[in-house]
């Protein structure tokens, strides 16, 4: 895993607005699809913790475009999409969970189990996204539970991912599902050339790029 410098400890009231609505659109246009209510708050945790965890691998893969952007962006949104991931992700646990009798859903099975830890240390996460904990955590230890646990909960959500777009049913057959999969390789594929980079630039300059932790 490929980790870069930048930091994002405050969150915005403006981005975090701007993160919900979206949200709430894409929530909505799948409802109107005809896309049943677990399917739909699945689909937008994902995807707001894709755009969490893709950020970083793209600056590094294509570190040009970081002399493009302005500012802190688009680091400076990791924080709100994070937290609305949480959100949505609860938010759809408890939808599948139901009632208290329904409970053990959360580790009748392999991937259950693992979204279910995902989810877990997707909430610490949250509650350390702040100035605060940033403070008393210090950055190199911020940083690294941050990032770490970040990754950490993409690719056990993954085991969740694919068995509902590949195993049940032979799928995927459904756009969604192929959604699903591009994301997950995406990641996967950006993580691995940003490796290679960074490694091969090590070896030509005897030292890592500014922009590496």
């Amino acid at each position: 895993m490929v980790t870069v410098t930048m930091m994002n400890t405050k969150n915005s009231p403006k981005r975090h607005a701007i993160v919900a609505i979206a949200s709430i659109i894409g929530a909505g246009a799948m409802y109107f699809m005809g896309y049943r209510t677990g399917v739909i708050l699945g689909a937008i945790s994902y995807v707001l913790l894709f755009l969490t965890v893709v950020i970083g691998p793209i600056l590094v893969v294509f570190p040009r475009l970081r002399r493009r952007l302005t500012g802190e962006f688009p680091f400076n949104w990791r924080s709100e999409l994070g937290i609305w991931f949480v959100i949505w992700a609860v938010v759809h646990v408890a939808y599948i969970v139901d009632n208290p009798g329904n409970i053990d859903v959360l580790w009748r099975s392999s991937w259950g189990f693992t979204a279910t830890v995902a989810t877990v240390l997707a909430v610490l996460v949250l509650f350390t996204s702040n100035t605060k904990a940033f403070s008393y955590m210090g950055a190199k230890a911020w940083k690294w539970h941050q990032s770490h646990a970040t990754y950490i909960i993409f690719y056990l959500l993954s085991a969740h991912i694919w068995q509902f777009s590949t195993v049940i049913g032979n799928r995927p057959d459904d756009p969604v599902h192929y959604l699903y999969l591009i994301m997950f390789f995406l990641v996967m594929l950006l993580h691995l050339v940003g490796f290679i980079k960074v490694i091969r630039f090590y070896n030509q300059n005897g030292k890592y790029p500014s922009y590496i932790r």
